[in-house]
């Protein structure tokens, strides 16, 4: 499904009519907020609404350009909502009245978008709540509740009140987030998640504290499946050239870059099509093969392609298998290597000699052939599969719940620690449920496999807060590898969303 557009609502309250001191720098953070979201997203500023140029925002104002929001947005959209005035904990206060958190809470859920995200930047705003489990469908593909939801980023715990930053003229908060959206260095592949954005306001928070700035404690909820990615321009990977070749004894069916710093190295799967071969004869087909491909320009970087082309292999890899289904299974009647003069030739020390060539038999090989035969059907298999993903997203995202409210200050770590082993155990009873699943039809192995890959990616969060482990890690050393598989959890559950959804039973 394409991205929708992003559109957003700004609104700052300087000048109040009712029983509250005015904030003249609230009206600042607009500027301040247009320009970090036209510069640091791409957000198209017609899509950009603003109440509060003038200091005044009336509530009725308010309403009614969220009101205006909702008629103009597609479902397809994401939708920010920015607030920057006074606040208590349980209400929004504008120039003329107040709003409590319920109804502007009713008022953002009647906007009809994929996403809200809501950025509070008020005192209190820490006590803002909303559902934090995500409703997943067992039936459904990943791409319909991937990326959808709430979220909500404060800039105060629930008893603390929000500050300013005087030599920036603006509001605290505010100059952090500002400030993380333009971090060019958080694009990853022309993408920018909200995830990074606020670990790199929670990142700048921390080190003006230990300037001895005193700053708040900044609040992030989410009830997002995953996180939003920001769409930020063309992102073109560098594309690795395809080699396939047929002949009459063979199919060079693919040539693998297998570089490094040391040596131009090639990994090359051939599917045999006369069998039985003998060993000698593998060998001279491998070598048939090795002399083709010895000066490909095959690479897996500009850089490697830089350092590399033109000259020829240095090492080069041969799998051989007999028909598609064995290269894709990585079950090989035979394995090859060949290694120039300039190179160790002992480091694969097994195998048979033919001349500067190795050849090894795989003596498993009509074992793990009979084993990999499909043993349940194409409708069964997705069922089955998409069935413990849908459970294990749903405990990984309690768990990311859970951590945040860690790092929010508002749950202790032995209270972590003592959730968090429980949500693991179910994590590790789904994981191992999983590798003993029936072999899906060939046609589902690539999805299967992908679908695996998330399953174990979201096991690894049951590793650092649990009873049994925890001494092995020191509390700085948990909290940073915990965030980084959340973002390996993020990133792999977005490049299978795509995968996911071209699949139907």
């Amino acid at each position: 499904m394409e991205n929708g557009e992003i559109k957003v609502l700004l609104v700052a309250v300087s000048e109040y009519h009712i029983n509250a001191a005015d904030l003249p720098l609230c009206k600042n953070d607009l500027i301040e907020m247009k320009k970090a979201l036209t510069t640091g997203l791409k957000v198209d500023p017609m899509n950009i609404s603003i109440c509060g140029w003038s200091g005044i925002v009336l509530k009725q104002d308010f309403i009614l350009a969220v009101n205006n929001i909702s008629n103009q947005i597609k479902e397809n959209d994401t939708f920010i909502i920015y607030f920057s005035g006074h606040g208590n904990n349980a209400c929004f206060a504008f120039s003329d009245d107040i709003i409590l958190y319920d109804d502007f809470l009713d008022l953002v859920k009647n906007v009809n978008s994929k996403n809200k995200i809501i950025i509070l930047d008020c005192c209190k705003s820490g006590s803002f709540n909303i559902e934090n489990v995500p409703r997943t469908s067992l039936e459904e593909s990943l791409d319909r509740f991937v990326g959808r939801g709430f979220a909500v980023m404060a800039s105060s715990g629930a008893n603390q009140n929000s500050g300013f930053d005087v030599e920036r003229s603006m509001s605290m908060y505010t100059s952090f987030l500002c400030d993380a959206l333009c971090n060019k260095f958080l694009i990853k592949r022309g993408k920018k998640s909200l995830e990074d954005i606020n670990r790199d306001i929670y990142y700048r928070i921390e080190c003006a504290k230990r300037k001895g700035i005193d700053v708040t404690q900044p609040i992030f909820r989410s009830s997002i499946v995953g996180t939003i990615y920001f769409e930020l321009g063309d992102y073109k990977p560098y594309e690795v050239s395809r080699i396939y070749e047929e002949t009459d004894k063979y199919i060079i069916y693919e040539v693998e870059p297998l570089h490094n710093v040391e040596a131009k190295r090639f990994a090359v799967k051939v599917i045999m099509r006369h069998r039985p071969y003998s060993m000698s004869e593998v060998a001279e087909l491998f070598d048939e093969v090795k002399n083709k491909i010895l000066y490909c320009d095959v690479y897996k970087s500009e850089n490697f392609e830089r350092i590399y082309r033109g000259s020829p292999a240095n090492i080069i890899f041969g799998y051989f298998g007999n028909d598609e289904e064995d290269l894709k299974n990585c079950n090989f009647e035979y394995r090859a290597i060949w290694v120039d003069e300039s190179h160790n030739k002992d480091f694969w020390k097994d195998g048979i000699e033919f001349g500067d060539i190795k050849i090894i038999e795989n003596p498993s090989y009509e074992i793990v052939k009979d084993s990999m035969k499909p043993q349940i059907s194409f409708e069964e298999a997705i069922e089955m599969t998409r069935k413990c993903t849908s459970k294990m997203v749903a405990l990984a995202e309690k768990y990311i719940a859970l951590f945040r409210e860690y790092r929010n200050n508002e749950l202790r770590e032995e209270d972590l620690i003592e959730k968090g082993t429980s949500i693991g155990k179910e994590m590790t009873k789904l994981y191992l449920e999983s590798t003993d699943y029936p072999n899906p039809p060939t046609n589902l192995r690539d999805w299967s496999q992908k679908h695996m890959e998330l399953v174990s990616t979201i096991h690894n969060l049951s590793l650092y807060y649990n009873k049994k482990n925890v001494g092995i890690w020191d509390k700085t050393s948990r909290i940073t590898l915990f965030e980084n598989d959340i973002m390996q959890y993020e990133m792999v559950l977005e490049s299978l969303r795509d995968i996911d959804s071209s699949i139907n039973a």
